[in-house]
């Protein structure tokens, strides 16, 4: 193992701050309150939107110029065309209590649920992990995640794995981040 030193370099300020997804050259940034920010390489807002898509913890590109913005408490991933800033689906996720986020596989029609057994943020707990093919309505796997954290904050879809981040800034929970295989 080597041990180098890592510098940051702010290169500019996304309007939104709850998640965001660099896209063909732009920065698209969202609330917990539905607000979409498209911003240029100079992070100069060109275009806008408000939109209702839950809390918006996941900011997930897809395919074709698609996203998908996870609401965390509402149980839901709501499909978004970049080019227009609009809802073009709403994936229901098959839960109906605790905390969700998910990620999608649009190729194969599969969504990747992360869900709480409880309704509070506040706590560590194993996560259910739900494998849904939601062109079917069909649950295809329920397992537990091995490892308890709380307050998941996002999560992605990259090369047939999950990066998600936990934790809370109040540091009442540990931050973390983990990868997932499918």
């Amino acid at each position: 193992m080597l041990k180098r030193p890592v510098s940051i370099h702010k290169i500019g300020q996304l309007t939104y701050r709850q998640s965001f997804r660099k896209y063909n050259g732009n920065y698209y940034s969202v609330d917990d309150q539905g607000h979409i920010s498209v911003q240029d390489s100079t992070f100069t807002e060109t275009a806008s939107a408000t939109l209702s898509v839950g809390h918006g913890n996941a900011f997930q590109l897809g395919n074709n110029g698609y996203a998908y913005i996870s609401g965390w408490n509402d149980h839901k991933v709501y499909k978004i065309d970049l080019s227009t800033l609009t809802i073009a689906d709403t994936i229901t996720l098959p839960t109906s209590s605790g905390r969700t986020g998910a990620v999608v596989d649009d190729i194969n029609g599969i969504a990747y649920i992360f869900q709480t057994q409880s309704n509070t943020a506040s706590t560590s707990e194993n996560y259910n992990f739900i494998v849904y093919d939601y062109v079917n309505g069909e649950v295809l796997r329920t397992t537990k995640t091995t490892v308890a954290f709380g307050a998941m904050q996002a999560c992605d879809y990259a090369d047939d794995k999950i990066p998600l981040m936990n934790g809370k800034p109040s540091g009442s929970l540990a931050n973390g981040l983990r990868i997932y295989d499918l």
